[in-house]
């Protein structure tokens, strides 16, 4: 399982080019820009029209027409970029040794100094009342309730959290989801999603591993909520977890050997999933899976979906990408 930290944070350094602008099925994939051959993008954030990639040695791009054209913007570190969220005119991103990059309204992007974190932060994302989480390495998990000017660890006490699984390490965690309403939901290694509903004071599990089936125990990459309580949740081995129910309850939709790193839904039974060479696409909300056959996946990896438009998503990767996808 942490072989994916490892993997992430190499794919910084991967090389590879993104081809033409093919129709598969009904799926239509799009190269809206390609970079050079050891650039990488490794988060994408989307509000509106509005949006922000960032990558490797700090690259910030940003986009003001609905991801049609990107330009690049300063940034104060050289450090990996590996997670970004954009609400309103707040944006936050995040990245290796505890970076954390604030930019709120106009002006550029300044970088925080905070005891909460040091390891590595994978993810972060904001709310519109701009109350932010962010989490990475070694179980790492910090909040801001002042637009990301301070920070506080809510980290969870992983012994006394999952006792049944016999965790005896912090997990990794990977993605984050700072709800409208308070709430935060997180994933991570084993199989994790938790929640609290308390800005980071106590946890709850929502889900868990098997640590005796492989495919069961299989690290949680990225999550989804749609503002009707249908969630996705994917990560290890192909795994796609499905809730109807906010992510009090998850139901196994599928599996594979891929590694998927990102997942939307559009809200009219169109459900995306991306990863490593791969991409799977559903029609009917989940229900049933095909998987795209075609260069631009499988010679390529790609982390994170944002919506672009109303049924549109975008995707970021390898060499520096954005890739269009029509659903």
């Amino acid at each position: 399982m942490r072989k994916i930290a490892k993997i992430l944070t190499a794919a910084v350094f991967a090389a590879g080019t993104i081809g033409g602008n093919p129709a598969v099925g009904a799926t239509t994939l799009k190269s809206v820009r390609t970079g050079t051959p050891h650039q990488a993008l490794m988060s994408l954030s989307m509000d509106g029209s509005v949006g922000y990639a960032v990558g490797g040695g700090g690259q910030i791009l940003s986009t003001r027409d609905a991801g049609r054209e990107w330009k690049a913007e300063a940034s104060p570190t050289a450090k990996a970029l590996l997670g970004v969220s954009t609400k309103g005119n707040l944006t936050i991103a995040v990245g290796q040794m505890g970076t954390i990059l604030v930019r709120d309204g106009g002006g550029a992007f300044t970088q925080v100094e905070s005891d909460a974190v040091s390891d590595r932060l994978l993810s972060v994302s904001v709310n519109g009342r701009g109350t932010a989480v962010a989490v990475g390495a070694f179980g790492s998990a910090a909040i801001s309730h002042d637009r990301g000017r301070t920070w506080t660890s809510i980290a969870p006490n992983w012994e006394t959290l999952i006792t049944d699984q016999g965790l005896s390490f912090s997990p990794h965690l990977y993605a984050a989801v700072m709800h409208e309403n308070g709430d935060i939901t997180i994933s991570g290694e084993a199989g994790t999603i938790i929640r609290s509903c308390d800005l980071g004071r106590s946890w709850i599990v929502l889900h868990k591993g098997n640590p005796d089936v492989r495919e069961e125990n299989a690290s949680i990459l990225a999550l989804d909520f749609r503002d009707d309580g249908v969630a996705y949740a994917v990560g290890q081995e192909g795994t796609v977890l499905r809730s109807a129910d906010w992510g009090a309850t998850w139901t196994r939709l599928h599996s594979s050997s891929s590694i998927l790193s990102g997942v939307r839904s559009t809200g009219n039974g169109k459900v995306v999933a991306v990863g490593m060479y791969s991409m799977l696409v559903s029609q009917d909300d989940g229900r049933t899976w095909s998987e795209i056959d075609d260069p631009n996946v499988t010679s390529s990896w790609y982390v994170g979906l944002a919506r672009s438009g109303t049924t549109d998503l975008m995707t970021v990767g390898k060499a520096g990408a954005i890739l269009l996808v029509t659903p």
